[in-house]
Order: structure tokens, then C-alpha cells, then sequence
């Protein structure tokens, strides 16, 4: 979750998909096959006007990276765009993944967050609709 519990920092080391997009996506897969649209690696203001951040979370400001998806035209109801970690290896029942959301704008959707295993593909937590004109952070233990 990018906060440091253990003194020295292990805590945070050994986390597959810990990234902040400062300097790259991390291994994230941002362009899915299967999907209809992808996610992109955008610095300061979306190009849709009145909708999304100024700046980022991580710097706060508009030369900070994050990650970002167009819900505004061409895309219609139903469209989805998948953002695809690494795979997290035998996680802990301390595992918590915590990101930051900005989700502003009249077309904005839903977030869904879905845990797959060899077995399973699980909805674990959604964030519908608008959220505010602020960054949202999201706790979920996986």
C-alpha cells in the first residue's frame, strides 16, 4: 500500500504490483486483448474537459504519472477496459491492495476489482459513479 509498516521497509519490497507510474507501468498490463478499450500512462490534465485530475496522486502535481481510461465519447454503457496486475504469489491474510481513484465526470462507470486464481475469478469491491473532484483511496484485503 506504498506505507512502510515494517521499520525497514520489507513490508513494501516483496509486493508484486507496487507501483506509483512515476517511471514506468511495473509490469502492469494496461492493453488487454479482450477488451474494448485501454487504460494509458497519462502526466496532468486528461484531454476530456471539466473531467479527471490536474495532477497526480503520488507527486501532486501535473508532472506526476498515473493511470488513466476515457469513459467520455467514443465509449458507450457496457464498454470495458481491463488494468491486469502481476500475478501475487500465495498472498497472506495480512494482503491488502490499496490504490487511488479518480473517478469525476457524468460517464463514469463502475471500477470493478476481480481476483482471479487458478480456479476462480472473483468481484471483490466496485466504486460506481462519480466520486468527487479529490483522489479516493481504496483498501481491499485480498
Amino acid at each position: 500500500d506504498l506505507v512502510p509498516d515494517c521499520f525497514d521497509g520489507s513490508d513494501e519490497d516483496q509486493c508484486p504490483g507496487n507501483c506509483n507510474f512515476e517511471s514506468d507501468t511495473c509490469g502492469w498490463d494496461l492493453g488487454a486483448s479482450y477488451d474494448d478499450f485501454n487504460w494509458m500512462r497519462i502526466q496532468g490534465k486528461t484531454p476530456s474537459v471539466d473531467v479527471g485530475p490536474d495532477n497526480d496522486h503520488t507527486l501532486n502535481t501535473a508532472a506526476g504519472h498515473y493511470v488513466y481510461m476515457e469513459a467520455s465519447y467514443p465509449r458507450v454503457a457496457g464498454d470495458v477496459a481491463w488494468l491486469e496486475s502481476t500475478w501475487f504469489t500465495n498472498p497472506t491474510d495480512n494482503c491488502m491492495f490499496s490504490f487511488w481513484a479518480h473517478m469525476m465526470g457524468e460517464d463514469v462507470g463502475a471500477l470493478n476489482v476481480y481476483v482471479f486464481t487458478i480456479y476462480s475469478k472473483d468481484l471483490v469491491h466496485t466504486l460506481s459513479g462519480e466520486q468527487d473532484v479529490v483522489w479516493v483511496k481504496q483498501n481491499i484485503r485480498l
